[in-house]
């Protein structure tokens, strides 16, 4: 479980980073809510 919390936080971290180069994905969501919607849905 505290693992999917730092790969939450490390993944918030470079999803900042990368929204610098790439502010949306192909689908035109920006990547931080994708990433919140991951982790409240997770496969």
């Amino acid at each position: 479980m505290l693992y999917l919390l730092l790969f939450a936080y490390f993944g918030l971290a470079i999803l900042q980073l990368t929204e610098q180069f790439l502010p949306v994905t192909h689908a035109g969501q920006p990547l931080t809510e994708k990433l919140l919607f991951l982790s409240q849905n997770p496969l």
